[in-house]
């Protein structure tokens, strides 16, 4: 045998006969230091919101408590003093958007954990997996921002159908429970009511829309001003006095959307994140298939 035979048969390791393809130590900190890390900030970035969002009050109550004074300084105005507002809480608004990003995160965390696998170089096939559901979540943050601006009917009916459901616990101006004050002061901050308008609060049950003789057609919270009776909940002055047909929905969605950037900012982090995973694990796919097919020309050399 002669000395370039030896040679050939060298770069055949025990382990390339049994289909295991190395990476080089760079490719694999490729992987380790670029896809794998961009979806550790993900998953984290995610998860962290989403329990921050999710807990409600007990994580971020302080920043609440403009509203609390709001509520009850105008619950005091239409004639319901000393409301105790220590409750409030807007856990249906934030709950949801907590929800979806513990979901996300979630999913790239397994996405990572391919990732872990991945950079050992022993799981080819695992690779194009990686790849494969990398790209999926990309173009499906990116369908998402697409709906979100361009045709929210996608997820606008279930969003809503939740929201009008949280009204079946309102109680009214006077209530003190988290659900009741999270309404009032949605309902006051961005001059609305209820969620398309106040008819949705035909499901509330445990509101008392009797006071003072007459019956309220529309929350107290709903006037344009707070007084003592609240006279202008009556039908006759929902038109004048009221925004009875100015649903919440809207305004909540812009905030959220628009004015504190929260979502739009963090859809554009995820989609660049996103994109540099992509663009890292298919140049190491490029880089393995290419090795994988030099190994192939020196097995046919020697056959």
């Amino acid at each position: 045998m002669t000395p370039q035979y030896d040679d050939k048969i060298e770069v055949l390791s025990t382990s390339d006969k049994i289909g295991v393809f190395p990476l080089q130590p760079t490719s694999r900190q490729c992987v380790d230091s670029s896809g794998l890390s961009c979806h550790e900030i993900i998953s984290l970035a995610c998860l962290v919101g989403g329990i921050v969002l999710s807990v409600g009050r007990e994580a971020y109550g302080d920043s609440l408590d403009w509203m609390r004074d709001m509520v009850v300084r105008e619950a005091e105005a239409t004639g319901f003093p000393n409301v105790d507002a220590s409750a409030l809480d807007v856990k249906f608004v934030t709950g949801p958007l907590g929800t979806s990003f513990i979901v996300v995160g979630v999913f790239v965390l397994v996405l990572a954990a391919f990732g872990i696998l991945v950079s050992t170089g022993r799981f080819r096939t695992l690779l194009f997996v990686y790849v494969g559901a990398t790209s999926l979540l990309l173009i499906s943050l990116i369908v998402v921002i697409m709906c979100a601006y361009a045709d929210r009917s996608a997820f606008e009916k279930p969003v809503k159908k939740m929201l009008k459901k949280s009204l079946e616990d309102f109680t009214g101006i006077s209530g003190s429970d988290a659900t009741t004050l999270g309404w009032n002061a949605v309902m006051m901050h961005f001059n609305c009511c209820g969620v398309d308008d106040y008819t949705d609060f035909d499901v509330s049950t445990n509101w008392d829309d009797q006071i003072v003789g007459f019956r309220m057609h529309a929350p107290a919270a709903c006037c344009v001003e707070r007084r003592d009776p609240p006279r202008c909940t009556r039908r006759v002055n929902l038109d004048e006095k009221t925004y009875y047909d100015r649903g919440c929905y809207e305004p909540l969605f812009h905030y959220v959307a628009s004015e504190t950037a929260l979502v739009l900012s963090t859809a554009y982090f995820l989609v660049m994140l996103e994109f540099l995973c992509l663009f890292f694990s298919t140049w190491v796919t490029c880089v393995m298939v290419s090795k994988t097919s030099d190994k192939v020309g020196v097995m046919d050399y020697m056959y």
